[in-house]
């Protein structure tokens, strides 16, 4: 109901949507989850019963929720990675995006900030990688995800590794 309501709203909306890794997000959520008390399982255990960790991470299936009200040139999408890499640049083009005055300059911008969310527990980093059969129902849908998003973008986000390799336990 959200992007209905928003148009009604405010037709003339912009969105930035910022993305990451779509594992790296999981892990990160699954952290924050359990900084919080909210689980007390394993990772892999939550991802066999549990589709939230997931679908939070399918990021063309919740934009599409908007593009059936909104046209796609009142999106940019942020990649936390290049945003992390090229920081000014990054934001010069959110700025055009926004129809910032090209000559706005800010201590603001230049300034990186840190995530102060970083799990406080000591979590084994194996702890932190996918079971085989956990990665084989999350596998074809974070890939096919990630195509729609980059279709959507014009372009592939070559920094993220979504090899299984890299992620499986």
């Amino acid at each position: 109901e959200a992007p209905e309501l928003i148009h009604r709203s405010f037709p003339d909306m912009k969105f930035i949507y910022a993305v990451r890794n779509p594992f790296e997000r999981i892990i990160s959520h699954y952290l924050h989850c359990l900084d919080l008390g909210i689980y007390s399982r394993s990772m892999n255990e939550i991802l066999r019963r549990d589709r939230t960790l997931l679908d939070r991470s399918l990021y063309s299936y919740q934009l599409n929720q908007y593009l059936r009200f909104f046209n796609k040139d009142r999106f940019k999408i942020l990649v936390y990675e290049e945003l992390k890499a090229s920081f000014g640049t990054e934001m010069r083009g959110l700025f055009d995006f926004l129809g910032v005055d090209p000559g706005f300059s800010s201590e603001a911008v230049r300034r990186k900030v840190r995530n102060k969310s970083e799990s406080r527990r000591y979590i084994d980093p194996n702890e932190l990688r996918f079971h085989p059969d956990v990665m084989e129902r999350l596998m074809p849908a974070i890939v096919s995800d990630v195509r729609a998003l980059e279709e959507f973008m014009g372009r592939p986000i070559s920094c993220w590794d979504l090899s299984e390799g890299r992620w499986l336990s």
